[in-house]
């Protein structure tokens, strides 16, 4: 029978759990708090003094900075699951996390209880093999997600750190409401002060990451997980989300070698393949004749139509300009569909804007 343990925690607060593994990771053991409402995960190897360091400022400093500093803290403790507490137990380093809210939580289906990975919503294959209707959400709602996810990540660099192993394995989703959060943040990345520990994972790893990899750490040409190359990440994933596969995978073989298929496919050379349908109601290329008077003048062609309910512009330029988002709303009036999303993948920051057939204010929905 499981044994109730009781320790003091960094902050002088008690941490209670039961000494009964109830997942394991990669690198960390996870245990079960006696009420339920957080876990408790022990590091399997003993950690240096910089890591320890850095999770010293994660759950003193920058939990406060993101959760404590503003009313508006509270707001992102759905979205950011960060370690609250730092723990010492048999001669390992703990740290205790909120539990998940329920809605990450598959509620039925072969996966009924398990946590909702984000690789099960965004392969065409997965969805369509393994999860119920009731599962999979609409388009609207992903795109809902998607931005859930922009913001939380804005929200870490704003505080100054980096995920450093943005994925959908260590972001949970919920398309039936729109919803997600960012999980596994003890890893964060404190740019010039405490390095990654790891690199990412594959097919969201950023090109000069890979492309470096085999460096020294300390050497100045070694390019490292950062907010720059999380970004790569969120748009990958944003990707992945709305169109159910991923920008970077064709069918082309580089390499016999593994490794090195994967560092060429994801490397400088890698180019977004051809958009084309991914199991969802999707017409692409589509197009609209304009009429005046009774006379067509003019004609339009969409890059796609999902659903018959949302147009989807896909540019990629330094920065969304008006002219774009006046051609969507052409699109919008040549159609008559009332929804469309205007994204933007070639600037710095991702640019996402929501623009509708007949005004209605605020629709601009986010520019992370």
């Amino acid at each position: 029978m499981a044994q109730k343990i009781k320790l003091k925690a960094n902050d002088g607060s008690i941490v209670e759990f039961y000494d009964e593994i109830k997942a394991r990771g990669g690198v960390k053991d996870v245990y079960f708090s006696v009420d339920k409402t957080y876990v408790v995960a022990f590091y399997r190897k003993k950690l240096d003094a910089n890591d320890i360091e850095r999770l010293k400022n994660i759950v003193n400093t920058y939990h406060q900075r993101i959760f404590e500093s503003s009313p508006e803290g509270k707001y992102w403790e759905d979205y950011l699951i960060m370690p609250t507490r730092m723990v010492e137990w048999d001669g390992k380093i703990g740290v205790a996390v909120p539990f998940y809210n329920k809605r990450f939580f598959f509620s039925s289906g072969p996966f009924n209880g398990k946590e909702k990975e984000g690789k099960w919503f965004a392969s065409a294959k997965l969805r369509n093999r393994f999860l119920p209707a009731d599962q999979k959400g609409t388009w609207l709602t992903h795109l809902h997600m998607c931005i859930k996810i922009a913001r939380a990540v804005r929200r870490l660099h704003a505080a100054g750190l980096a995920h450093s192993d943005l994925s959908y394995k260590n972001v949970l989703v919920d398309p039936v409401m729109g919803s997600a959060c960012i999980i596994d943040a003890d890893e964060l990345v404190v740019p010039g002060k405490f390095p990654p520990g790891v690199i990412g994972t594959p097919d969201f790893i950023a090109p000069e990451v890979m492309e470096t990899k085999e460096l020294p750490i300390d050497d100045p040409k070694r390019k490292l997980p950062s907010i720059d190359t999380d970004r790569h990440a969120l748009a990958v994933l944003i990707y992945m989300y709305l169109l159910n596969r991923h920008p970077l995978r064709g069918g082309k073989v580089h390499d016999l070698d593994p490794a090195k298929d994967e560092e060429l496919s994801m490397g400088k050379n890698a180019l977004f393949i051809e958009l084309k349908d991914a199991g969802l109601s999707v017409e692409t290329e589509v197009p609209f004749d304009v009429s005046y008077k009774g006379h067509i003048v003019g004609s339009y062609k969409a890059d796609m139509i999902v659903e018959q309910k949302v147009v989807v512009e896909l540019k990629a330029t330094n920065t969304l300009a008006p002219v774009n988002e006046a051609q969507l709303v052409n699109y919008l009036t040549a159609s008559g569909i009332d929804d469309g999303v205007l994204i933007n993948f070639g600037s710095e920051h991702i640019q996402i804007r929501h623009r509708t057939r007949i005004y209605r204010p605020k629709a601009v929905i986010a520019d992370t």
